[in-house]
This record gives structure tokens, C-alpha cells and sequence, in this order.
């Protein structure tokens, strides 16, 4: 083949490509990961609980900031960006986070995991009935239900199925991190039955109705919580309630969380000369990966034990 022919070669591919380069960037970007975007989670545990189904395949962004509450977040422009953006939106539902309403407009319904409304998980959902200050505008039921390993697992097959249906070629990588997810949480389910073992007689109260289905899955006997919300104020009831219950109760632990440094809660605890214990249903400091889920329930269940079996600790 002369010059001139190779030359004509040459020209005649480049033609092709640049006519075609929109059809070969769109072919390229269905065949790729890129063309993926992101999960987008509302909060970090459920963000730990993708990252574990979704790893190696697509990354996982969260919305909440470490020090922020679902209860009282408001959503920011960069939010409603990965919102938009996002190829899977998984938030736990209206109930509990109203700031995510508007802004998942944005996304089809088919792109959304709205965890409450799922048959499988509302079947597993605790009323709410046991916090001191509950009246009749709360919400039937407690919605803090990425602390229940049961909806962790129900949840997992659910991001799989959505997941597999987005990008039906990851199925092998899917197949592999589902089992480990359920390996790991089977394994970590029974060792923190046993750690546990100690202090199920404990007397203990949560200052916020975050742990129930965490409490109601390992069996463990809380005497009781008082706010539902941990971000609104305490009123003077309330205050005169938690007095009460503290001199007439054999109380050996009341838990608040890294947030709460209310002097007056501090003041009524340390004066009644009560162990205070830190509980954190958020797992601000644990890094996203896939092991995340399984780090942050044994956190949690090490926090019960330090703060309650403190014997064995000093």
C-alpha cells in the first residue's frame, strides 16, 4: 500500500470518528462504569449498608455531614446536586427526613429506595410508645430502623435488585458482596449476642429513641427514654419527669449522645451521681467501606458494655 492509499486510509477513519463520536461516546458510557454516577444515601449507616452491597461497582456519597441530625437537617444546593445527579437515591422515607421530599422530585420514583415503604422492612417496624414525651402528632412508628439487622439484611437485597437492574452486567460482583454482607452480619449478630450476655440486666435509659430495634434484637431491657426528638429543647416537665424517675429508679446508666451537652441533663445526671453513657446511632467517625455496617454495630454494642459493665473496664 503507497502513501498516497495509507493517507486516504487515515482520512477516511478520522472522518468516521468524528461523525460517530457521539454515538461512540454514548456506546462507551452505556458499557462503563462511568456512566454511573453514584448511590446517594441520606445518612451514614444506610450509606455503610450500600457501600457494602455497591462495592467495586459504584461509589457511594452521603448526604448528612458528620454532625448533622435527619431530625432537624436542612438540605443545602450541593444536596440537591447529587440528588440529581445521583443513579440511586436511598433514604429512609418522609417520616423522619422531610428535607429530602422536594428535592427527590428531582429523581425518578424507579431511582429511588425509599426504605419505610417496603413491605418487607414495614413488617419489621416498632411503634412508637415508650418515650416520655411522645403525643399524638409523633409518628406511629420509630424510624430509626438502620439500627435493626434484620432490615439491614432486607435492605441489602433490595439495593442488590436495584443495583442489578441499573447495571445488569455487575450481577457476578453483586452475587460475591451480597453473600459477604451476609456472612459478616450473621457472624457479628452472634458474637454481640454473646458480648451482650453481661449486661441484659442492666437498668438503663436513652435520653433519644434511636436504639429499639437495636434493644429489641440483642434483648436488651432499657427502663425507658425520654425524647423522641434529640434536638428540640427540654421543657420543665420533661426535666421534672427525668428527676423523678432518677430518685425513684435503681439506675445504673443514662445514655445521651456526642451532641447532646445540655448542662441541664448533665447536672440532673451527675448530681443523682448516675453513670452517663455516650451512645452514637449515626457512626459519625467510621469510614465508608465495605465492612462499615458490621464496625458500626459492634461500636455500638461496645458502647452498652463499657458504659454498663464498667467493672470489667476499671
Amino acid at each position: 500500500m503507497n502513501f498516497r492509499k495509507k493517507k486516504l486510509l487515515l482520512i477516511s477513519k478520522y472522518n468516521f470518528i468524528y461523525k460517530n463520536r457521539y454515538i461512540l461516546v454514548l456506546i462507551f458510557f452505556i458499557f462503563s462504569k462511568v456512566s454511573f454516577s453514584s448511590i446517594v444515601t441520606s445518612i451514614r449507616p444506610i450509606g455503610f449498608i450500600a457501600a457494602a452491597i455497591a462495592d467495586g461497582i459504584l461509589p457511594v456519597e452521603v448526604l448528612l455531614s458528620n454532625n448533622a441530625s435527619p431530625h432537624t437537617y436542612h438540605i443545602k444546593p450541593s444536596d440537591i446536586l447529587k440528588i440529581k445527579k445521583a443513579n440511586i437515591l436511598i433514604w429512609v422515607g418522609p417520616e423522619l427526613e422531610s428535607f429530602i421530599v422536594q428535592a427527590s422530585s428531582l429523581l425518578l420514583k424507579e431511582k429511588q429506595i425509599i426504605i419505610a415503604h417496603y413491605n418487607e422492612v414495614i413488617a419489621f417496624l416498632i411503634k412508637n410508645n415508650t418515650c416520655l414525651n411522645i403525643n399524638k402528632k409523633s409518628e406511629l412508628y420509630n424510624m430509626h430502623i438502620w439500627l435493626s439487622p434484620e432490615i439491614a439484611y432486607v435492605l441489602s437485597k433490595i439495593i442488590y435488585e436495584k443495583i442489578l437492574y441499573l447495571i445488569p452486567n455487575s450481577k457476578k460482583q453483586l452475587d460475591i458482596n451480597l453473600e459477604n454482607f451476609h456472612n459478616k452480619l450473621s457472624q457479628i449478630s452472634t458474637l454481640i449476642h454473646k458480648n451482650l450476655d453481661s449486661i441484659k440486666n442492666k437498668k438503663y435509659y436513652v435520653f433519644h429513641d434511636a436504639y429499639s430495634y437495636f434493644e429489641k434484637y440483642f434483648h436488651l431491657m432499657p427502663s425507658g427514654c425520654f425524647m423522641m426528638n434529640p434536638d428540640v429543647s427540654i421543657g420543665a416537665h420533661t426535666l421534672n419527669i427525668i428527676k423523678k424517675k432518677i430518685k425513684t429508679e435503681k439506675i445504673d446508666c443514662i445514655f445521651i449522645e456526642p451532641h447532646m451537652q445540655s448542662k441541664k441533663i448533665i447536672s440532673i445526671i451527675n448530681h443523682a451521681n448516675i453513670s452517663i453513657g455516650i451512645l452514637d446511632p449515626l457512626g459519625k467517625d467510621i469510614p465508608l467501606d465495605k465492612d462499615s455496617y458490621i464496625k458500626f454495630l459492634l461500636k455500638i454494642s461496645n458502647q452498652y458494655i463499657y458504659y454498663l459493665d464498667r467493672g470489667n473496664h476499671e
